[in-house]
């Protein structure tokens, strides 16, 4: 079987404290083992591009409450996706006034689509300061959820 049967993707976007968009990511992966899988690793990489970028006061939105829960959770979370918890972890106790919270499938429409995306891309890709045209609708949409 071809590596493209596993390829899942991987949608990130960051908004400031007014929630402007301030980055976005695309990005390709392989072999995750669950749709949990999935989401744990789009919340660390949303994580990594927050401290890479220096970002404090954020609040981390995600559609799973599963990763959300797991990522409020003090002790150490043994599942399959626990190392990618436990990293995202790292990631939070050094953003000041970082905050995971729970949001609807609807409220996270442009990080869909950059998932989507993702699967047909060659490259992951990054956008900073202006999103690609193919979320503006969504971005727009979510601003006044």
């Amino acid at each position: 079987m071809g590596r493209e049967l596993y390829a899942r993707g991987i949608g990130v976007i960051i908004r400031d404290h007014m929630g402007s968009f301030v980055v976005a990511a695309a990005m390709k992966i392989y072999f995750a083992s669950s749709s949990l899988m999935v989401e744990a690793m789009a919340a660390r990489a949303g994580l990594f591009l927050v401290t890479q970028r220096g970002f404090h006061s954020i609040i981390l939105e995600s559609d799973s409450l599963q990763i959300v829960t797991a990522l409020r959770d003090s002790s150490s979370y043994l599942s399959d996706v626990g190392h990618v918890i436990e990293d995202s972890k790292v990631h939070l106790s050094t953003i000041t006034g970082a905050i995971s919270t729970h949001v609807c499938r609807q409220a996270n429409g442009a990080a869909l689509r950059l998932t989507r995306f993702a699967l047909f891309s060659v490259s992951n890709c990054n956008w900073f300061e202006d999103p690609p045209d193919l979320i503006l609708g969504f971005l727009f949409e979510e601003a006044i959820l």
